[in-house]
């Protein structure tokens, strides 16, 4: 069985995505391919690293938070 690839792809994010995943998609579809991009937010780097900081708090030691918090 052979199959074809795909005229046309739908990515969607839950959690959102960055400006930078938008700009290698808009490359990509400046090269040819066909890819609609979407999420549940749109994220800068404040927001991101919100994002990081508050699922993996339990996970990070002290010293790991305040290097995140410092470069923020």
């Amino acid at each position: 069985m052979e199959f074809s690839r795909p005229s046309e792809i739908i990515v969607y994010v839950i959690g959102g995505i960055t400006y930078e995943e938008s700009f290698h998609i808009h490359m990509m579809n400046n090269q040819g391919a066909r890819i609609l991009l979407g999420g549940s937010y749109i994220h800068n780097f404040s927001s991101f690293m919100d994002e990081v900081l508050a699922r993996s708090s339990s996970d990070l030691s002290n010293a790991s938070k305040e290097l995140f918090l410092v470069e923020c």
